[in-house]
């Protein structure tokens, strides 16, 4: 009954549901606070789910999400540090072997890494298939709508299209991808080396060490430079392990004073309330052979971008005391060719 219209509705929670909760215990004295803060941080990490194409229009929040949230809350009175429940997280395993065959990454892996890039994509969804079959691209998708990894969007030209719903499982499929280059031997980072740079990053303002380190990383990891033939791919390349620590919230593509910045790094004061900087990065690609001019050209093409998202409401709204720095990175092939910032 995953799809029937008539049940859309009958294991989520619409917004108006959860609204009512959360005024409901702040009566009874359990938190304290604005519900419409609480709402918007419940809105961006639990909500966005629709199961059937007939109802576009309504979007439920996960309900074991909302429920772990409101344990948190009502019993100490302050969300949770961790906005993630561990136990949401689908096992890596489940997919291991869809993905991954004789340490080689398959097209399955492939269909992982577009929907991470793209962040949606148009497939038809499959009522049932045997299990032999799961690793086709059909039927392996489906199988991610079935998990919650993407949920129904649009209908668009007579086809469905599924998205990733919401920073929990965005989390979660990067997770799959880091996961994956690891076990096939394609790329692996040291998550302590990375953390720390991370840190000195928020805290400092020392922006350069961390696309440099990447850089260097995949000087000597030769493997990933395969994966490496874009400015998607380079944007979410980042995206995927920057996320392995916890000092921003990472959104891709944000519309920004009418233009889609690549990474807005958003602070993250509910484990770091005392960092001091936040970023806006564009990305820009060039194929090998391109010349210094030519990465010039990329350069200023992407300062001006980033001028013309400096001082975005949604920037002024979540940055709170942070120092905004709006960060030009340009790749030529898989090298890193030019770095440029500007302070707001």
């Amino acid at each position: 009954i995953t799809m029937d219209a008539r049940f859309n509705e009958i294991l989520g929670f619409t917004e108006e549901e959860v609204r009512e909760m959360l005024e409901y215990y702040k009566a009874e004295g359990c938190w304290t606070g604005e519900t419409e803060e609480m709402l918007g941080m419940m809105r961006e990490w639990y909500d966005n789910y629709c199961f059937s194409e007939e109802c576009c229009g309504v979007r439920m929040y996960n309900s074991d999400m909302v429920l772990y949230f409101l344990n948190h809350l009502t019993g100490t009175g302050k969300m949770p540090r961790t906005l993630v429940d561990l136990n949401m997280k689908t096992d890596y395993g489940k997919l291991r072997h869809l993905i991954i065959l004789d340490k080689r990454l398959n097209g399955n892996f492939s269909r992982i890494r577009q929907i991470a890039e793209e962040g949606e994509v148009a497939a038809s969804i499959e009522p049932s298939f045997p299990a032999e079959e799961l690793v086709k691209p059909d039927n392996f998708t489906s199988l991610l709508f079935y998990f919650g990894i993407l949920t129904i969007d649009r209908v668009e030209e007579g086809e469905t299209v599924l998205k990733v719903p919401n920073l929990t499982i965005r989390q979660i499929l990067f997770s799959y991808i880091e996961q994956g280059y690891r076990e096939a031997d394609v790329f692996d980072v040291k998550t302590i080396r990375l953390r720390e740079l991370m840190k000195n990053m928020a805290y400092r303002g020392e922006w350069r060490p961390v696309f440099e380190y990447f850089a260097e990383e995949i000087r000597e990891q030769t493997s990933i430079r395969d994966y490496i033939e874009g400015e998607k791919a380079i944007q979410t390349f980042h995206l995927v392990y920057m996320n392995l620590t916890n000092y921003f919230v990472i959104y891709p593509e944000r519309e920004l004073n009418k233009g889609y910045a690549d990474l807005w790094m958003s602070p993250n004061f509910l484990n770091h309330p005392e960092m001091e900087y936040s970023y806006v990065v564009e990305f820009k690609y060039l194929k090998h052979g391109a010349t210094d001019k030519e990465v010039e050209v990329k350069l200023a093409e992407a300062r001006e971008q980033l001028q013309r998202y400096a001082g975005d409401k949604k920037i002024e709204a979540a940055r709170g005391r942070t120092k905004v720095r709006y960060i030009a990175v340009v790749y030529r092939s898989w090298e890193l060719a030019g770095l440029a910032v500007f302070d707001d």
